[in-house]
C-alpha cells in the first residue's frame, strides 16, 4: 500500500478527493519486478492501473520481424494501462521492466468506481 501523497502526485488521479486517494490506497498492491520481465502484453485485458513506484519500465511494439521496437521509457509517478481500463479494450502495446522494478497496481474497479464519483458530483 501507498500513502496518499503518492496517489495525489499522479496526473491522472489528482482532481481525486482524499477519501477516493484513501480508497485507491487501500486497494492498491506493489508489485517488484526483475529487469526483463514482461508486465503487459498485447492483447491483455486491462485489469489494473499501473504506477511505476521506482525503476523503469518500456513500451514498446513489435516491427514487421518481431523484433521489438521501443515506444517510451516511463520512470517514477508514469502510469500505464489507463486506456485498457477505461476503455476495456486489451493492450495495444508490451510493457516490461527495463530495471529491476516496483510497479504499484489499482485494480480497474477501483479506479472506475472513484472515477464515477467524481463525474457524478458535476
Amino acid at each position: 500500500m501507498q500513502s496518499g501523497d503518492f496517489f495525489k502526485s499522479i496526473d491522472i488521479l489528482s482532481d481525486l478527493g482524499p477519501e477516493d486517494i484513501a480508497f485507491l490506497a487501500e486497494t492498491a498492491q506493489n508489485v517488484d519486478y526483475p529487469a526483463g520481465t514482461n508486465i503487459i502484453k498485447i492483447g491483455d485485458i486491462g485489469r489494473y492501473l499501473w504506477i511505476v513506484y521506482a525503476g523503469e519500465v518500456d513500451v514498446s511494439l513489435p516491427d514487421e520481424t518481431g523484433s521489438q521496437q521501443l515506444i517510451a521509457s516511463l520512470e517514477r509517478w508514469a502510469f500505464f494501462g489507463e486506456m485498457s481500463i477505461l476503455s476495456r479494450e486489451p493492450a495495444g502495446a508490451n510493457v516490461t521492466a527495463s530495471l529491476d522494478s516496483k510497479i504499484v497496481k489499482v485494480p480497474r474497479a477501483a479506479i472506475r468506481f472513484s472515477i464515477k464519483k467524481v463525474v457524478s458530483k458535476d
